[in-house]
């Protein structure tokens, strides 16, 4: 009633600087906590995706190893352990060759850590060596992470036991180019080896000299004593055929009682033709270890000697020279013969 004095001025200029200063105050503590219900929002999340790539870490069945950009393992999961037979603390300060198995020369491991410093990544098959010594296959994928500044910060790799797959496979490529009685090539293995052989003649000027053998009498061992002896009797031909060759021969056996000698790196003509007449003399001898009452049973061989270049230009020419040198001798007057592809003579 009386009007505004200064100290009633003073009193509400004061109650609404206090008013606007609680009002600020407020809503930042409002936003303060706001922002502070949203960060402990998000820090939940992200323990939760630490704890879920934890647990797919540990759990995962795949073997799992992280390293720093050196090499050095820095962290490995259950699986690794059981797959390498390495415990975490064996694993973690070591370099991941020690898993090495000695297999694989130094320009596979370059090609592999081009391939990962340039794409990032690579995906491939490795031998490794488990701790007891054992040399694994494992397929494994490494790849390369990055941080902020794109550099590399670690890497991870992914591995699994393909063994058994490798040996599936491999046991089907022996089943498709080996005899399955003798354990002998058979003639797919035989002309990729005779290709190869003439390819690498070509380059070197060398020969490559096939002979193509026969076994006589070898039916009447089957009427007499059975197609159970006379199947052990190709064994123990093949077997007794290969003990004589050198390990760069490829021994093979092309059906029934016929068998095959690659010779890669020929000698001359007549060198080759001494060679089958050691095979002739060779299988001369009688197989007792196949005697079933009746005495021991003895065979022999005819055989067609060929040579490239002198007899043939390819490896089916070479072939054909060869069966047609074996058939000449085996008809020949006197029985047991060896015949070359050139002259029709028997030697």
């Amino acid at each position: 009633p009386q009007g505004w004095s200064n100290a009633l001025l003073l009193q509400a200029l004061l109650g609404v600087s206090l008013s606007v200063l609680a009002s600020v105050i407020t809503r930042q503590l409002i936003s303060n906590h706001q922002a502070v219900r949203l960060a402990l929002s998000k820090e939940q999340e992200v323990s939760k995706e630490r704890a879920l790539a934890g647990t797919v870490f540990d759990s995962s069945p795949l073997a799992i190893v992280v390293t720093d950009p050196n090499g050095v393992i820095v962290q490995v999961n259950q699986a690794f352990c059981q797959l390498t037979g390495y415990s975490e603390l064996e694993a973690q300060g070591n370099k991941t060759n020690l898993l090495r198995s000695g297999r694989h020369d130094s320009n596979f491991y370059e090609q592999m850590w081009a391939a990962i410093l340039n794409k990032g990544y690579w995906t491939g098959e490795i031998w490794n060596r488990h701790r007891n010594g054992q040399i694994i296959r494992h397929e494994l994928s490494i790849t390369a992470v990055l941080d902020p500044q794109k550099n590399v910060s670690n890497f991870v790799g992914l591995l699994r036991d393909v063994s058994e797959r490798y040996a599936q496979q491999e046991q089907m490529r022996f089943l498709a180019t080996h005899d399955q009685l003798t354990g002998l090539a058979n003639r797919t293995l035989l002309i990729e080896e005779l290709t190869r052989s003439l390819a690498l003649a070509r380059r070197q000027q060398h020969g490559v000299g096939l002979l193509f053998l026969d076994l006589n009498n070898f039916k009447p061992v089957n009427d007499r004593y059975g197609h159970s002896t006379g199947d052990a009797l190709l064994t123990a031909v093949g077997q007794r055929l290969l003990s004589s060759v050198r390990e760069s021969d490829t021994l093979c056996r092309q059906g029934g009682d016929e068998f095959v000698l690659l010779v890669p790196d020929a000698p001359e003509l007549k060198q080759l033709v001494a060679m089958a007449h050691k095979l002739v003399q060779l299988l001369e001898q009688p197989f007792n270890e196949l005697a079933n009452g009746a005495g021991s049973i003895q065979v022999s061989a005819s055989i067609g000697v060929a040579r490239w270049p002198d007899h043939a230009h390819d490896a089916d020419s070479l072939i054909e020279a060869a069966d047609t040198a074996m058939y000449q001798a085996k008809h020949q007057d006197g029985g047991d013969a060896i015949a070359t592809a050139s002259s029709n003579a028997t030697l």
